[in-house]
């Protein structure tokens, strides 16, 4: 993903996209129950998982000081690459103070997303109306799609069903054209909680025109793999997922 894509994530979803540091202490992390962890394995198709085994794994100290060694590793591996980059604050994570943070890439662990990420991904950036970009996006999830055994009428079919989603995401940014939809990490107010019903209603009728196991398939399959982000660590982050994932109710 360019640096230009950046502007198509929600707010809430990353901070940044590619080459930033995900190390954080285990203590940092909110483990999903008391000693929950998934039993998955790579075998396991990632359209698959339900979301309890996605949290677990998304949130086990040992899987995110995993993630956070690889990660450390590619950096290392750029910076030795482009050396002349050297200067670029990308490349200087590691050197900032700042709250602990997680990165998830879709290429490697795209299990450990939640459908509602995948979904605002595809969106975002499918659905943008942003020329150029959008192409881009579009060409890299319809070779996946055609795969999957997806059309040609794979966005006017999902434009189609998340129809009321996405006027809702038009107004807001007609209405306040600086902000991106209103979902704070852990404040949500009555628009943000709006959306987030409505977002998950637009999964729902996404899942019926499509059928829920190809859907599913073309969330993790192929949105999944365009998608890197890092995002803030908290307490609570995990709850606060499983409750965007279950549509805010």
């Amino acid at each position: 993903m360019s640096r230009g894509d950046l502007r198509h994530l929600p707010l809430w979803l990353a901070l940044a996209v590619l080459l930033l540091d995900g190390r954080a202490p285990a203590s940092a992390a909110q483990p999903v129950g008391s000693q929950s962890r998934s039993t998955r394995g790579p075998a396991t198709a990632a359209w698959k998982w339900t979301v309890e085994e996605r949290l677990a794994k998304r949130f086990d100290p040992e899987s995110m000081a995993a993630r956070a060694r690889e990660q450390a590793a590619e950096r290392e591996a750029n910076r030795t690459r482009f050396p002349e980059g050297s200067d670029d604050p990308l490349f200087k994570v590691d050197d900032q103070v700042g709250p602990p943070l997680e990165t998830i890439n879709g290429r490697k662990t795209p299990e450990l997303f939640l459908t509602w990420e995948l979904f605002t991904d595809l969106i975002d950036r499918g659905l943008s109306g942003h020329g150029q970009l959008e192409q881009t996006y579009r060409g890299r999830i319809e070779g996946r799609a055609a795969a999957l055994g997806f059309g040609q009428d794979l966005w006017p079919r999902l434009e189609r069903a998340a129809a009321p989603f996405l006027e809702l995401r038009h107004e807001a940014e007609r209405s306040r054209p600086s902000l991106s939809t209103k979902t704070d990490l852990f404040n949500m107010d009555a628009e943000g909680l709006r959306g987030c019903r409505m977002r998950a209603q637009a999964i729902a009728a996404a899942k019926r025109e499509f059928g829920e196991t190809a859907f599913l398939r073309l969330l993790y399959e192929a949105v999944a793999p365009n998608l890197q982000t890092t995002g803030m660590l908290a307490p609570g982050l995990a709850e606060h997922l499983r409750f965007l994932e279950g549509g805010c109710q």
